[in-house]
């Protein structure tokens, strides 16, 4: 019999070990990177024909590894592994843009209609909202009215505490407007969650605070590996509108391209120097494409370690995968 990996459990080769990711459950295994070399030097064999590749003190070895995989149902036993291929990890949208982050705060005098109207021209289904200050509750709610009618499927937001952001509120809000799908209120009194509402004590000030690479924001699913392993994780069909109105691929970031009261959005994101970050992928970047996570994890371009090179660590990342740690 035959060993043949699940099409849904995809394996990732770092420097010290590896990962199984099952891009259908959600999970992640770490593995030995002697079990990623046997998986990817010796596919769809049998343990017998494995174990003939390597000396025999290394059997039990073997064998455990297989059990591994069998007890976490990572793969199975088939006389015919070969009419069972594995997953396409091409990666393709209908949509030019497929998400945005539009940034607000009290200064902010660009007009979000415009802003709504562009991105579903573009074919965006899903923004987020950061609103810094200036924000209550009717207000809110009249912000998420102009969205009723649009195209958009996933909203989120992460905005400042306010006395009128009572939980209850807040969840009436997401009865209300279906599409919002997570609320972060920051600055809070004390660190609470429900659902899909979380509020925290942390205070956000600006887009500065954007960009942390973490575990908690790991995404095994099929889409975020297979975008990942042909395009950047982060800014791949992104564009942003930051708190003065001024296009970019993230807020965070420096380069701006015009004004967006006077400057189509459909106009910036054709340009080669907007776009040129959509294919910075994970296996290009220093530290990261020796990392295990890599295809799991998303990135950020505007804080580096290096900022001159186009392929440097996040800065904001904390994890080595020569050592296996997070600092």
């Amino acid at each position: 019999m035959k060993f043949k990996l699940y099409a849904n459990c995809i394996p990732t080769k770092g420097a010290q070990r590896s990962t199984i990711c099952d891009v259908q459950r959600g999970d992640i295994y770490l593995i030995p990177n002697a079990l990623f070399d046997i998986l990817s030097q010796h596919p769809n064999k049998s343990v017998d024909e494995v174990k003939g590749y390597y000396d025999e003190s290394n059997a039990q070895v073997i064998d455990e590894y297989f059990s591994f995989l069998i007890d976490n149902e990572l793969g199975f036993f088939c006389n015919n592994p070969e009419n069972f291929p594995d997953i396409e990890l091409a990666w393709e949208s209908p949509e030019v843009i497929t998400n945005a982050i539009v940034d607000i705060d009290s200064t902010s005098t660009y007009t979000i209609d415009k802003v709504l109207q562009e991105l579903q021209d573009l074919g965006c289904k899903n923004i987020e909202f950061r609103i810094y200050n200036g924000y209550d509750l009717e207000r809110l709610t009249g912000l998420l009215n102009k969205l009723e009618d649009s195209i958009f499927r996933y909203v989120s937001l992460l905005v400042r505490s306010h006395y009128s952001f009572s939980v209850e509120n807040i969840k009436n809000l997401c009865t209300q407007f279906r599409r919002l799908q997570s609320v972060v209120v920051f600055g809070a009194e004390k660190d609470q969650t429900e659902d899909d509402i979380f509020y925290t004590t942390q205070n956000i000030e600006s887009s500065n605070c954007c960009g942390v690479v973490s575990y908690k924001y790991f995404t095994p699913n099929l889409k975020m590996f297979s975008e990942s392993r042909n395009f950047n994780s982060c800014l791949n069909r992104k564009v942003s509108i930051d708190v003065k109105g001024v296009i970019r691929n993230c807020p965070s970031m420096k380069e701006g391209y015009g004004d967006i009261n006077y400057t189509e959005l459909r106009e910036v994101i054709r340009k080669p120097e907007f776009q040129k970050y959509w294919h910075i992928t994970k296996d290009e970047i220093d530290i990261c494409k020796v990392c295990e996570f890599r295809n799991v994890c998303t990135d950020c371009r505007a804080f580096t370690k290096e900022p001159p090179s186009l392929y440097s660590k996040p800065s904001k990342c904390s994890y080595d995968p020569y050592t296996t740690t997070w600092n």
